[in-house]
């Protein structure tokens, strides 16, 4: 190969012999390569010779098909190997109330594993795993590796914790009844009345609808309507379903599920929001993990849509924020305090020693508690910013005057957004702004926006500096 001389080629392998390159000199970048030449190459480096090898060599053999102006090619990667899988439960309902029979999931069977293997041919063990059958959750059977429900009741889909609680059935709850506590999954026939307390220490279901009344429920609860007026109060551990929420106001520490419609209402949640074929008109909705709707706004009232943000996180910062601040400030005083005495270590009596030693162990406890703050928040701000990345997905339209909020940055719409529309907020750490992607249009159109005081990634690197 006199015009592309091996001199000017080498063939690296990675570390973990999971990849391989061919690194070629600029002299020989512009002229055709012999693929024999480039197979005696890898073969000296240890690679072992193959079709695909053969391949490869012959893609990168013409100047005209290799990638301009690069300088080195994988030629090789390893295979990976395949993990062996013991047999495991695979749910295919979601929680709710189930019947006796019903199917629930089924056995997902084991796999076997498999050796992997590195780019010089070695083989890369797979990994084992106890090959045994999962353990059958309280009140199911499994039929021919079918998981069938023993018994009626309310089906929690949580994995191998999964199980189906017995259900107590109580009629409708009128404002005689004041407060009342359940300890077990309770089914309401029919509605739970103006000014009525409930306290559910498990999962509620309610036949009717909810009018003004407090509620709190430990797991999931599922209602027809829920009027919140002036007095209502909705607190739900997990998942919330409902066929429409009206100024209601409600916290939700799973997902929300909403057939119709959120009114005038004040919506925290810390999963996503979803209504794919229901509208929010007025209020605020905070969906901390992405939210997706049909419509959004009318003409009468303001609608307020919050994506991304995460109110744990702010309440982490603030915290851990004041606690930094003050032994920092802590910290400087003791450093100013005991500079004097520092400055000739000579002069200092036993005493004074002892006490610029404590004072010196102080400011070191604080700055390592400091610095343990800061790591906190750096591992909780990775949570926060996956969720910083969540999107709004609207089917038909956003009208006028919705406002839309991100993490450190908003806009106002100011004419109707047509959908489909998927809107979400880009370059956080630098200049936050808020783009929109229409229909399937791969290329992000930027809505006017402006940022926010309350910006957690600056505060963070406030704090950090």
């Amino acid at each position: 190969m006199a015009d592309s001389p091996t001199e000017l080629m080498r063939v690296e392998i990675s570390a973990g012999r999971d990849r391989a390159w061919l690194i070629v000199e600029p002299a020989a970048l512009k002229t055709a390569w012999d693929v024999a030449e480039l197979n005696h190459l890898a073969q000296a480096a240890g690679l072992p010779a193959g079709p695909e090898l053969e391949q490869r060599f012959a893609e990168l053999k013409d100047p005209a098909t290799r990638t301009a102006g690069a300088s080195q090619f994988e030629i090789a990667h390893a295979t990976p190997p395949l993990a062996a899988l013991s047999a495991s439960l695979l749910l295919t309902l979601s929680s709710g109330m189930v019947k006796a029979g019903a199917v629930l999931g089924q056995i997902e069977p084991a796999r076997p594993g498999r050796d992997g293997v590195d780019v010089l041919g070695e083989p890369i063990p797979h990994g084992s795993s106890v090959d045994q059958m999962p353990t059958v959750p309280p009140g199911m059977r499994l039929e021919s590796g079918t998981l069938i429900a023993e018994r009626d009741g309310y089906f929690h889909s949580e994995g191998p914790l999964s199980k189906i609680d017995l259900v107590s059935e109580v009629p409708a709850l009128d404002a005689f009844t004041f407060s009342i506590n359940f300890d077990r999954t309770t089914l309401v026939r029919g509605n739970i009345r103006k000014s009525v307390g409930v306290t559910a220490l498990q999962s509620l279901i309610v036949d009717g609808s909810a009018d003004a009344s407090v509620i709190t429920v430990a797991y999931d609860m599922h209602v027809q309507g829920v009027f919140g007026r002036e007095f209502g109060r909705y607190t739900v551990g997990r998942d919330l379903r409902a066929t429409f929420l009206r100024q209601a106001n409600v916290i939700v520490g799973g997902n929300l599920y909403v057939e119709q419609d959120i009114v005038e209402s004040d919506v925290v949640c810390s999963g996503r929001v979803i209504l794919p074929e229901g509208e929010i008109r007025g209020g605020r909705v905070h969906a901390e993990s992405g939210l997706e709707v049909k419509t959004i706004g009318d003409s009468f009232s303001k609608t307020v849509i919050e994506i991304g943000l995460d109110i744990a996180f702010d309440k982490l910062l603030e915290k851990k924020r004041n606690a930094i601040l003050a032994a920092r400030k802590h910290v400087e005083q003791v450093r100013l305090h005991i500079a004097p005495l520092m400055s000739n270590p000579k002069r200092l009596t036993n005493q004074q020693k002892e006490k610029a030693t404590e004072l010196l162990f102080e400011a070191d406890e604080l700055q390592a508690k400091i610095e343990s703050d800061l790591a906190e928040l750096r591992k909780s701000m990775q949570i926060m910013q996956t969720r910083a990345q969540s999107s709004l997905v609207v089917q038909s339209a956003i009208y006028a005057g919705t406002t839309i909020r991100f993490q450190g940055v908003e806009t106002t719409v100011r004419s109707t957004i047509q959908g489909p529309v998927r809107i979400v907020a880009i370059d956080f750490n630098t200049r936050p702004r808020i783009v929109a992607f229409r229909g399937t249009n791969p290329t992000p159109q930027t809505l006017e926006s402006r940022g926010i005081q309350h910006n957690v990634f600056a505060e963070l690197k406030r704090l950090a500096a």
